[in-house]
């Protein structure tokens, strides 16, 4: 089974927004309603979180099909939130 078959549709787009949000050319998202600019800015917070403790990560291209390793390992860590 393809890995991305396996992603249901919420993780596909917080896995997308993800690497939107580690661009740094300013233009992270065509979309900019208060919703999205709100996920960017909690998105780049967790980001930094992790990056402040010495945690970098390795995301896939805008674009790409397939979760890297650590956005598997986030994107299990924010479903198990949703979850308690």
């Amino acid at each position: 089974m393809n890995m991305v078959n396996a992603l249901e549709p919420g993780a596909q787009l917080a896995l997308h927004a993800m690497r939107r949000a580690a661009l740094k050319d300013g233009t992270s998202c065509p979309v900019n309603t208060e919703k999205v600019i709100n996920a960017q800015l909690a998105m780049r917070t967790f980001a930094n979180i992790l990056l402040d403790a010495g945690r970098k990560l390795h995301l896939g291209e805008v674009g790409a099909l397939e979760p890297t390793p650590d956005e598997r390992s986030l994107l299990n860590v924010m479903a198990a939130a949703q979850h308690d």
